[in-house]
């Protein structure tokens, strides 16, 4: 029998104090009303290749984390979404890609 993972404070759902400390050291992200998820929209890229190359590379950044993106990919933009499904809501694994992405734009 497998047993479950215990969550780490990296993976443990935060409370909505925090939530609201974290969000503010990503000011261009929008936190979701249900306070599950974040969002950017990465705008202004020259084509839809560009957007393609830079979803790419922020899966390539998610994955090498451990953690995972949703993106949305239209010409000249990139909208990704941040979420811990196992958690289901935002952990502090989040905040830390949306610091990282934040980097590479």
């Amino acid at each position: 029998m497998v047993k479950p993972r215990k969550p780490t404070p990296a993976t443990e759902r935060l409370k909505a104090e925090r939530i609201q400390v974290l969000a503010g050291t990503v000011p261009k992200w929008q936190l979701a009303r249900d306070q599950a998820s974040i969002s950017r929209l990465f705008q202004s890229l020259p084509s839809l290749r560009a957007a393609a190359l830079f979803a790419a590379f922020a899966a390539e950044i998610a994955e090498s984390q451990g953690h995972t993106a949703a993106l949305l990919i239209r010409e000249g933009s990139v909208l990704v979404t941040l979420t811990t499904s196992a958690a289901q809501g935002l952990t502090e694994k989040d905040f830390q890609l949306a610091s990282r992405l934040e980097l590479a734009a």
